[in-house]
This record gives C-alpha cells, structure tokens and sequence, in this order.
C-alpha cells in the first residue's frame, strides 16, 4: 500500500512540476522545475523496481508481470516489460533530457525545455490517467502470473532502456527546431544544438535498434534478424529520418543551405516516435511486439500527438516562405551527392510508412491485409544501392567535377561486378547475382570511406568515417548471410549425425534438467567443422506458471559465422527432431551496426568530452522450436512455404515462426500437400483459397494494392523530375 501511494504522489508532484516547467520564465528557476521533475518521476521508478523486486503482488502490474521464482535480472526488466511500466520509463527518460537541456546557458536550449515541460505534462498525465502502474487489488495473490518467456533473456533486459534513449530523445531536437522557429531565429548556434541533440538519441537507437534485431535472431527461431514486422519498422522510421536530417544539418553547417528542411526533419522525426508509440500500444496494429490493446488509450495517445506536434508543424508552414536558404544544387560535387543521399533516406522512409500504415488504411474499409518483407525487399531495400554508390563516390569529390576519375571508378566496379556475377552465374545460379551487386558496391564505398584516413583533419573525420564504414561493412555481411545461409532438418537418435554446411553435428544425449522457473529437456550436441569444434546444448523449456513451451539455442561461433541448433519434437521411435543453421558473416552485422553507433559516439566526443558512455552488452542466445518432419528433402519445401505465409491469429507471425493451434494446423496442412505431389505454387494458393489473402506475405497486385505499390514508382519518378527541374531552373 505504501509503495502505491508513494509512486502515485511522487507522479502528482512530477506533473505539478512539469506544468510549471512549461511556463515558468524567470532565470534563477529554469533549472529547479526541471530537476524536481525528473527527480519525482525518479523516486516513482524507483518504487515500481521495489514493488518488483520484492514481489509485491498486491499492484497489479507486479501481479501480471512477475513471479516469485523469477530471477532477479527479470525482475527488473519486468518493470518495463508490459505498458505501465515501459510508459514510466519513458517518461523518466524524458525528465532526464529536459533537465539536462535545462543546464545549458543558451536562449534557444530555456524555450526548447519549456516545450519538453509541455510533452511531460501530457505523458504523465496520460500515465497516472490510463496507464497507472500503481494499481492495487483488492486481494493479493502469493504468487504472480510470471513474464513472458520470450523476454526473459539478458538482451531483451537493456534492450528497451536503450531503445528509448534513443527514441525519446528526438524530442530535443524537436523541442530546438521548435525553439528556433517561434524566435525567428536560424543561426550556426542552432545547428550546432540540432547535431549534438539529434547524435546523442540517434547513437542509442541504433544501439537498441542493434539489439532488438540480435534478439529476434537468436529467440524467436526463424533465423533471420530483421522481418519488417510493423512495430520494427515503428523503430526504424525515425532512425531513417534521423540519418537524413544529420546529413543535412552537416549541408546546413558547411553551406549555410537547408534551413527549412533541417527544420522539418527534425520535427518529422519526433513526429515518427510518436507515431510508433500510438502505434505499438493503442492496438490498431497488428504484431506480436505490441503491448496493448486498449483503443481508449490509443485515442489519448493520438490526441496527445497532435497537440503536440500540429504547433510545431503550423509553425514551420508559417516559416517555410520566410525562410532564406542557399542553393540546394544537385550537382556532381560533393553537396549535390549528399543533398541526393538525404533524398533517398526520406524516399526509404515515406516507402516504409506507406507499408506499415496501408493495412490500417484498408482495414477501416473492411479489408484485411498484412505487408510482409517480400514488399520491403522490392521496394525499400533498392534504394540501399544508390545510396552506397553516392556513399562511394562523395569522399573522391572536391566541390567541382571530377569526371575522369568518377568513370574510371564506375567502370572498375562495373568490371567487378560483371565478372563476379558470371562465376557465381555458373556455381550458383541466378540466385546470387543480387549478392554480387550489393556486395561489390559496398565493399566499393567501404574502400573509398577507408581512403579518407589518409586525409588531413582526421581527428575531426574519424566519427563519420568509422560509421561509413560500419555501415558498408553491414551491407558486406547482411548480403553473404542472404545468398549463402544454409539449413538443415533432421530427427536423430542419440549417436546419429547430420551436416549443415561443412560441420557435423552429432547428438550425443537428451537429458532432463530443472531450472529457477522452468523443467527442460537439453541436449549435448557435438559440433565439428574447419573452423569450429565445440559442444552446442539446446533446450526445450516449460516454463510452470504460464504453462508455455519455449526452446533455448545454443550457439557454435566462429570469427566470422555461426551455427546454431534448435532442439524440437520428440518421436516415439527415440529420435529428436533438430533444426541447424549455418550463418556466414553473421558475427559482422553486428560489428557493422557497433561501428555506426561507435562512430556517433566519436563524433560526440570531440565536442563533450566530459561524455563518457561504458555500454555493456549481454548477449545470450535462443531460439524458438519447430515441428519438423522426417523427409529431410519435403521439410525444406515446407520449411520455404511457411516463411511466405502469415498465421491468420497470430498478429504479423508467419508460419515458421507461430505456436498457436492454428499455425500448427495449417503447416501440416502443407506438408500433407507436398506429400500428395503438389508444387510449392499449388499450395500456396490452396491455402490461400481456404484462409485468405491477409496470410500472403507479399501483398497481391489488386485494386485496393495499386497504390501500395504504385506510389513507392510515383515517389521516385517525382525525386527524379524535381531534381532535373531544380537543375534547369539553377
């Protein structure tokens, strides 16, 4: 009872606190308000971590999101694991930049915290209105309903902290933008607070976007590390935008041109966090990372949206025809280059948005349909080439035309390319002619981002340089992991093998073990290969108090690749169904995605040196089971059908992913299809006739798609003709 009323007090006190930080103007105060602010809001986290830790199961949120027998670790990350709680954090994060803001002694950074008090009084009035974490029963049971299973996991602990350093804190730059034009005001001072607050929040997404993605490809079974599920795409909007607006905030510093787009990046930018916030928890979204599903609180969150973005975006308009700006000129120099790889990262974004929002568009009709990654894939992932191309060619342009060495580097990468793609024509098929594009122009830019070492001033290029190169080295590994992952299904019998790749993997025993809060039954899997000799012990868990069955991997690394085996059904014949995957460069999209946020970090560096970030990064490993049969051949077949097709109940999972009975269902469905000597096209629409087009995950060209997959066309034509009249008319 005390840990309830205290957090709801200190709540009280915090949104009493934030009204007067949102209008209070006298000098000797703009500090104190802020400060109070976040330490209420602090005291109120902190009494919510009690109430977990000590299992205080008369609060309802600890009653549904903890259990006596959980470890520790989960339960703290329990008290950001469910809605109420990851709300709080969210709100405590905020407090925490607002206070911080506060510190700086700049007339642009006082009126921006007077904003960010704005934002505060509406996030906490909307937790302690609908999303109270403090709740009490009226009987509290000795035992609570435990977490999910799937976020119990070291990474998924940090994960969410992370995330929203980075998602909430492009509130700042909103707040600045906002700042800057209520006072009239565009100056270099400007600049410099828009790309010190847009790096720092940029820094952690990409951190926890990192994260997130390692998680889905160790626990959720599908091996894969990003499927374009609508809540990823909610993170990766205004990762997307950010990139833009860093880009041209650097125009903007060296050229004084882009004043109104720096703006309005940075207004759209927080307006895509939001946007991902109603999102993810007012239930209109179909996704199995969502938590909620209460349209009350999705209405508050819209409304509290556009209250606070419509000023911002009103007062921009008002702006936009004020505003001077130099030339934006689309030229072959190095301005022109990055003023069209701003473009493309804002073509990725609004093809992004446009898929993950559609459904909802459609589903006020009365249709229902899911965008999966087949859409993605056509669509977004493209425009990676150009902007690796661009990325190539910047660094060996000075502010003039160099012809002669761009066509001698066109050509020799051409050259590259046509030769690559006529070996692996002949080794491989035409199935890895796209590795051969993708990875040739990213090594391409890597090795031109590498050259700028040699450059003068490299101490003030060595931030962006290290994320370049990150980013090309992700590009590297993202295409080899593509074109040559290998998989593997089999039932063994204690003493049998099987191969994936060049390794062996032989199953040595299944035992029955007992951990804090589950019983599981582990295998001891020996693992050889060239470069790999190492024991694998995979899992398959229940877990008492939810009554759920989940598998844990185990990994076999080596510097480059990995192997991970998943321990499935048993048979009645003694035999265990396991499920391998080879991963080449799996190990480099990780180290690609650390560089990105490494290289932000160096660039933060040399301008806060008082800045000092030790990031641990736990990483455990795991993996959801299958179902798998015993032709090995046939369950490749339907291994392949299942990653095209949704669960029609399961909210954006496909086939190869879904426990539900449903799913169950339908996979063997198709493997009795298959059996029956149907083709893989056959069953796909069999079993689209019987459940729908909503399980397709490529969405099929109709009416009500044309314009799914006309304006991403549209979107790109108009960039092209407005860049050739903007050239005509210069």
């Amino acid at each position: 009872m005390f840990i309830a009323y205290s957090g709801q007090l200190a709540l009280g006190l915090a949104l009493l606190s934030s009204i007067c930080c949102s209008g209070w103007q006298r000098p000797n105060l703009r500090q104190l308000f802020p400060a109070l602010v976040f330490m209420f809001i602090s005291l109120a986290f902190a009494a919510l971590i009690y109430a977990h830790v000590t299992d205080q199961f008369q609060l309802v949120n600890v009653m549904l999101h903890s259990h006596t027998t959980k470890p520790l670790l989960y339960k703290i990350s329990g008290v950001w694991g469910n809605h109420e709680g990851s709300m709080l954090l969210w709100v405590w994060i905020l407090s925490f930049y607002a206070y911080i803001l506060s510190r700086a002694d700049n007339e642009v950074a006082q009126r921006a915290v007077n904003y960010l008090g704005f934002m505060l009084v509406g996030f906490i009035a909307f937790v302690l209105v609908s999303s109270d974490p403090f709740t009490l029963l009226q009987i509290a049971p000795a035992n609570g309903r435990d977490l999910n299973p799937l976020l119990q996991d070291p990474g998924l602990a940090i994960h969410p902290p992370l995330l929203y350093t980075g998602y909430v804190g492009f509130a700042v730059p909103y707040a600045i933008a906002f700042a800057g034009l209520a006072l009239g005001r565009a100056d270099s001072s400007i600049v410099k607070l828009l790309q010190k607050w847009t790096l720092i929040p940029f820094g952690f997404l990409t951190i926890g976007l990192t994260l997130g993605s390692l998680w889905a490809y160790y626990e959720l079974g599908w091996g894969g590390w990003w499927a374009w599920d609508p809540v990823e795409n909610a993170a990766l909007l205004p990762w997307l935008s950010a990139v833009a607006l860093i880009h041209t905030l650097k125009i903007r510093s060296q050229h004084g041109a882009l004043v109104r787009w720096s703006s309005f990046l940075a207004l759209l930018t927080f307006a895509l966090c939001l946007l991902g916030t109603f999102l993810v928890r007012s239930g209109f979204l179909t996704s199995v990372h969502t938590f909620a599903v209460d349209p009350e609180r999705g209405i508050f969150l819209m409304l509290l949206g556009i209250v606070t973005i419509v000023p911002g975006l009103v007062l921009w308009l008002r702006r936009f025809f004020q505003a001077s700006s130099g030339p934006a000129i689309f030229g072959l120099n190095k301005t022109g280059l990055m003023n069209l790889g701003t473009l493309l990262f804002i073509l990725a974004t609004a093809v992004t948005l446009l898929g993950t929002v559609y459904p909802l568009i459609l589903q006020s009709f009365g249709i229902d349909l899911l965008v999966g990654p087949p859409y993605y894939h056509i669509c977004v992932v493209p425009l990676v080439v150009p902007a690796l191309l661009l990325l190539a060619i910047a660094p060996r342009m000075k502010e003039g035309v160099n012809l002669h060495k761009l066509l001698a580097d066109l050509a020799l990468v051409t050259a590259i390319i046509v030769v690559l793609a006529i070996m692996l024509l002949f080794v491989y098929g035409l199935k890895q002619l796209l590795f051969v594009v993708y990875f040739s122009i990213a090594a391409w830019a890597g090795i031109a981002t590498l050259n700028m070492l040699s450059q003068q001033n490299l101490s003030k290029k060595i931030g962006m340089i290290t994320a370049h190169a990150g980013f090309c080295l992700a590009v590297m590994a993202m295409s080899v992991d593509v074109a040559f992952t290998q998989e593997k299904v089999a039932a063994l019998a204690p003493g049998e093998s099987m191969m994936v790749h060049d390794i062996s993997l032989t199953l040595n025993s299944v035992e029955k073990v007992t951990g804090p809060n589950y019983f599981a039954h582990r295998a001891d899997i020996s693992a050889d290969g060239n470069l790999l000799h190492s024991r694998l012990f995979p899992e398959r868990r229940g877990y008492w108090t939810q009554r759920i069955m989940h598998a844990e991997t185990s990994l076999g690394l080596s510097a480059l690749s990995n192997v991970y085996v998943v321990l499935g059904q048993p048979y009645k014949n003694g035999k265990w169904s396991l499920h391998a995957y080879y991963k080449p460069w799996i190990n480099l999209i990780w180290v690609g995605a650390a560089l990105i946020a490494l290289g932000v970090f160096l660039t933060l560096w040399q301008r806060l040196r008082y800045i000092v970030l030790l990031l641990a990064i736990p990483v455990a490993w795991g993996l959801e089971a299958h179902e798998a049969l015993v032709n090995d051949e046939l369950e490749q077949q339907a291994r392949i059908i299942d990653t095209q097709l949704y669960c029609p109940v399961c909210g954006g999972q496909s086939l190869a992913d879904s426990n539900a009975e449903v799913a169950f269902q339908m996979r063997q469905s198709i493997r009795q299809y298959l059996q029956q000597g149907m083709a893989a096209p056959e069953v796909i629409h069999a079993m689209q006739t019987h459940y729908g087009d909503k399980i397709l995950t490529k969405p099929p060209l109709a009416k009500h798609t044309a314009a799914l997959w006309l304006t991403p066309i549209l979107l790109l034509l108009a960039l092209i003709i407005g860049i050739a009249w903007r050239r005509k008319k210069l």
